[in-house]
């Protein structure tokens, strides 16, 4: 498999690698060629709303083109008038705030404070996927189902468990394993609605949903087998043909005998599939980033994670298929440590932003925070090379599992009581609307104007849609 475009050049020096690596992640074209010794035109650009493309590359084998928002603009620098680094910051603001107001709205906060940046060992992880690349047969994330992958069991919208959602849409229930299934819980959501300017990815609707392991509740191994995401096609849910795949997340990491595969034992709270790449929630450490044009074929019969020391074969703990990382955001020491409980992506703001949010179950002062994103990436500050958050608020909503913005109305998903949902903007006080047990991440589809949640509790493990709510039922 060819190498991507930023290693065309093979006599770099370990200066320029790291430059390469922050930048392939998050800069400009013209300090990207800088770095390169070349002029910004050497380096293909495509823009930031042309995400089709990119999918439809990577469908048919290849490697995609990222989304850098070219077109002559500037990718790395936000539209902020003053930049967050010319700006005198005080104490990180506080984790509990008596002055907040549950169901008040949504209220501003301090969002200099807040800030990630690469990770270092981006440039590791890379060397290691090229080499793994060379070894195992790889397929993008779209093509992993069949006419064999599990079939999902699709509900009627008449089921006791949702018929406190108004507006329900589509629901369906995994197959009898995963349904009940202990040891592995589902978390995150996202889809080609996210992904692709048209929603679709070569004319289908997928999702995609992520699953923290229980080893304590698992009776066949008390190892960490780490976290996972399932595709799911619901192209055709109305006429109840909805099939899925399982694949491992795993990080390539160079060992004293080759590159390797590990585990990455996170709780995946949330999913944003922006492009090619998907930003998975590392609650204590930022986001991670995984590439899924080139999905690793491993081999399912194998136990372990890894290269097999008898056969030279790789294996994913019993799975066929392991969804590769790429790079990670990660807080930055220098600024104010907040939980990475989950991510979205809103795709109807301008420029598009990644929104991330914290889990407080006591208290209204988790807060929620959007990222400029310019095509697959997120934007750096040029005067730090830190990433700093567009927009901060205050959710005044405890337990929040998962938020989205759509058209500038925000929503909520909370596990307070039996569940709710909350449709809010800022200052605006809170909508109630029914919910589900067990409710976790969302997802807004614009086709049909319809946001898409997951419930996590075994036995009750619903996917469904709903019609946006625009106002109070």
């Amino acid at each position: 498999m060819g190498k991507p475009w930023f290693w065309a050049r093979h006599a770099m020096t370990t200066t320029y690698q790291k430059n390469l690596w922050r930048l392939a992640l998050g800069g400009t074209f013209a300090a990207m060629a800088a770095a390169a010794g070349c002029s910004a035109n050497e380096f293909p650009a495509s823009s930031a709303t042309d995400r089709d493309r990119g999918q439809a590359g990577a469908a048919a084998g290849g490697t995609a083109g990222g989304g850098d928002g070219g077109g002559g603009e500037t990718p790395g620098a936000t539209d902020d008038p003053v930049s967050c680094v010319e700006l005198e910051q005080g104490p990180c603001p506080a984790e509990h705030d008596a002055a907040l107001t549950q169901g008040a709205g949504l209220v501003p906060a301090p969002r200099c404070h807040f800030k990630l940046e690469l990770n270092p060992e981006g440039i590791a992880t890379e060397r290691a996927l090229e080499a793994l690349a060379l070894e195992l047969d790889t397929v993008a994330l779209p093509d992993v189902l069949t006419e064999n992958s599990p079939a999902m069991v699709t509900v009627p919208l008449t089921e006791p468990e949702l018929a406190r959602i108004d507006g329900l849409v589509a629901a369906m229930q995994w197959a009898d394993r995963d349904s009940w299934d202990r040891s592995w819980m589902p978390q995150g959501i996202s889809g080609s609605a996210d992904a692709a300017a048209s929603g679709r990815i070569g004319g289908r609707n997928y999702l995609a949903v992520s699953w923290y392991h229980k080893p304590e509740d698992d009776p066949a191994t008390n190892t960490n087998y780490g976290s996972r995401i399932s595709l799911i096609d619901v192209t055709d849910v109305d006429s109840g043909v909805v099939r899925y795949e399982h694949a491992l997340l795993v990080r390539p990491a160079e060992m004293d005998d080759g590159p390797n595969l590990v585990p990455v034992p996170i709780h995946v709270g949330g999913l944003a599939w922006v492009g090619q790449r998907l930003f998975v929630a590392d609650t204590a450490n930022g986001l991670r980033v995984f590439d899924t044009s080139r999905v690793f074929r491993v081999n399912p019969e194998l136990s372990g994670i890894g290269r097999n020391a008898q056969t030279g074969s790789f294996a994913a703990h019993g799975y066929a298929l392991a969804l590769p990382q790429i790079g990670m955001y990660q807080i930055a020491k220098e600024g104010c440590w907040h939980r990475f409980s989950f991510v979205s992506a809103d795709v109807t703001s301008e420029p598009p932003v990644l929104i991330t949010g914290e889990y407080h179950g006591r208290d209204v002062a988790g807060k929620l925070l959007t990222w400029p994103l310019f095509g697959e990436r997120l934007g750096v500050d040029d005067a730090s090379t830190f990433v700093f958050p567009q927009e901060a608020f205050y959710a005044q909503q405890p337990s929040v599992q998962g938020a989205v913005r759509a058209n500038g109305s925000w929503y909520l998903s909370c596990s307070i009581a039996d569940g709710r949902m909350f449709r809010t903007g800022e200052n605006e006080a809170h909508e109630t609307h029914g919910w589900v047990i067990g409710p976790e991440d969302m997802m807004y589809q614009s086709e049909g104007d319809l946001l898409w949640s997951v419930s996590e509790f075994t036995g009750r493990r619903f996917v469904f849609s709903l019609k946006r709510p625009l106002s109070t039922p």
